[in-house]
């Protein structure tokens, strides 16, 4: 969705999805945020926006598994 607030701004809201994760050995780590970016765009030239703005992160799940194997 692109908004625009004047001739020269627009609000560009997103909702992304991000699974990030990390494996050391037998140790996972599962990481699943919501992050929503609010982009500012300012239009320079009619092909040329400049593009700022804050992402905020909300984490929805957290996962460790570590497996210990013995014999």
């Amino acid at each position: 969705m692109n908004a625009p607030l004047s001739s020269q701004f627009n609000i560009q809201p997103e909702l992304l999805y991000n699974g990030l994760g990390a494996k050391k050995g037998d140790n996972k780590l599962n990481l699943d945020y919501i992050s929503v970016p609010v982009m500012f765009q300012y239009k320079a030239t009619p092909e040329f926006f400049l593009e700022a703005g804050p992402q905020f992160g909300f984490l929805v799940s957290a996962k460790a598994n570590s497996i210990d194997i013995k014999d």
